[in-house]
């Protein structure tokens, strides 16, 4: 009985804290990318990937990923690292409790990474940071790491388990979707 008061103690004060936050957003995606991102809702021609790849923001965008132990299973939770650059390689890294263990190398197309770099981009021009952190009661469970082109600093973002930021799920959830349909090959990048 106590652990059910505790956890509406704790639920309570999250609520509250959160209704004080500012959690509007004015996220507009196009319905048709136009610009650097036109090739997404075209057909275009193979010569313009190498142009189209030379523009997009991003140089490299990584997620890692971990999660609490089952303490039930006495397993360890969950943990990966993702990452995507402009020039079409991929790489994925399996620690624990994950399908692929170890380093594996992949290819991703303009078309993923495009698709990619406008949601973060869409995202991290709404004026409100990517990502949510309450250091006091909730585990951090992501990291979004990017590298803006002609910046030599990546940038990190984190999220945390159980109040994040849906922003920050929904990119998390794209790269995990998109690391799903690429081709792994056991081995790092020589």
């Amino acid at each position: 009985m106590r652990y059910l008061l505790l956890a509406t103690i704790l639920c309570v004060g999250n609520y509250t804290f959160a209704q004080e936050l500012d959690v509007n957003s004015t996220v507009k995606i196009p319905v048709r990318p136009h610009g650097k991102y036109a090739f997404l809702s075209t057909f275009g021609a193979t010569d313009e990937a190498t142009v189209a790849m030379a523009h997009m923001p991003y140089t490299e965008i990584a997620i890692f990923q971990w999660q609490q132990p089952n303490l039930v299973e006495m397993k360890p939770g969950p943990s990966y690292e993702i990452v995507f650059r402009s020039d079409g390689t991929a790489t994925y890294e399996g620690f624990t409790s994950v399908e692929r263990i170890g380093k594996h190398t992949g290819k991703i197309t303009l078309d993923q990474y495009g698709k990619i770099c406008l949601l973060l981009e869409q995202f991290e021009s709404s004026g409100t940071p990517l990502g949510f952190e309450v250091q006091t009661s909730h585990p951090i469970v992501s990291d979004l790491t990017f590298v803006r082109r002609g910046v030599d600093v990546p940038v990190k973002r984190r999220n945390d388990s159980s109040v994040g930021d849906y922003r920050f799920w929904l990119l998390q959830t794209t790269i995990e979707w998109t690391a799903d349909r690429i081709d792994w090959t056991k081995g790092s990048i020589k």
